[in-house]
Parts: C-alpha cells; structure tokens; sequence
C-alpha cells in the first residue's frame, strides 16, 4: 500500500463510520429505538473493515520500488559475524 493509498483508505473508514453513526442516530430517533445506533455502528464498522483493511488495488496505484533481494554468500555472513565478536566496542562484559 503506498502513502495516498494509505491516506484513501483512513478517509474511508472514517467517512464509512460517520456514515454509520448518523444513520443510526437518525434511525434511532425516528424510532425510539437506541439500539439502532449501535446496529448502525457495527454495521458500518464491518463495511469499513471489508473496504479499508485488504490491499484492493486502489491503494496501490503508486507503489513504492523495492530494492531488489541479494544473495549474500555464507563465507561473507561469517565474516561479518566473526568481525562483531571481535569488535572490542560491541562486547558487553
């Protein structure tokens, strides 16, 4: 997900759930019934969790590139690793 994605989907969710709460309100009200707004609520959560949490493609539109994997030899992974141990800086005694 890149940044405006990332951005896109807290507006929705946030959108998603003020939508929710002044249904609910306006529901309860109309009929005196405060558990509508709770309903509406949990509701309006679960569709901004279907909407906002998976990686949909709209997120995606600029992805950020990725530096690409190397492969680091074994001998090189215990060379670094034996240069640590020696580093009088990094001992802890």
């Amino acid at each position: 997900m890149d940044p405006r994605g990332q951005r896109l989907s807290e507006v929705l969710f946030v959108l998603c759930l003020l939508l929710g709460i002044t249904l609910g309100v306006w529901r309860a009200a109309s009929s005196d019934d405060v558990r509508q707004v709770l309903r509406w609520y949990m509701a309006s959560a679960a569709a901004g969790l279907l909407l906002c949490v998976p990686d949909w493609p709209m997120y995606n539109r600029q992805a950020l590139p990725w530096q690409p994997c190397q492969r680091v030899a074994a001998e090189k992974l215990e060379a670094v690793a034996a240069e640590i141990r020696l580093d009088p800086a990094l001992k802890t005694d």
